[in-house]
């Protein structure tokens, strides 16, 4: 006989929904961000999947329909570099964009290329 009252299969779907709308929140965050401060992620007439594949934002509505959110987002381009974008909210508190560099490097050639009020690349 349990003395919780709660069996363990309602347990274990009520701990699986918690996950999963933990998730879809984390989400919503992630794509929260200003009109102003967001930064285009690949060309402007990609699709939603093709932009959701390159892990980043999709919002019909905007002008910067395929934007990076508020994350770190690594990708590599056809011919063979990299991009590292990286928010200032992608942790709390928000980061400090002056100390956004590669491992290993603290000069200019390690350091951002560019640089926007909310994110370093």
């Amino acid at each position: 006989m349990e003395k919780s009252g709660i069996s363990g299969k309602v347990w274990i779907l009520c701990v699986l929904l918690f996950v999963l709308l933990d998730v879809a929140l984390a989400q919503n965050q992630k794509c929260l961000v200003s009109d102003n401060d967001k930064v285009v992620c690949g060309d402007p007439t990609v699709t939603r999947a093709d932009c959701e594949a390159g892990n980043c934002c999709f919002d019909q509505t905007s002008q910067r329909r395929c934007y990076y959110g508020n994350d770190v987002t690594v990708q590599c381009t056809r011919d063979g570099q990299f991009v590292v974008v990286v928010s200032r909210n992608a942790t709390s508190p928000p980061l400090s964009l002056d100390s956004v560099s590669l491992l290993g490097g603290g000069s200019a050639a390690c350091g951002p290329v560019g640089t926007t009020a909310g994110f370093a690349m």
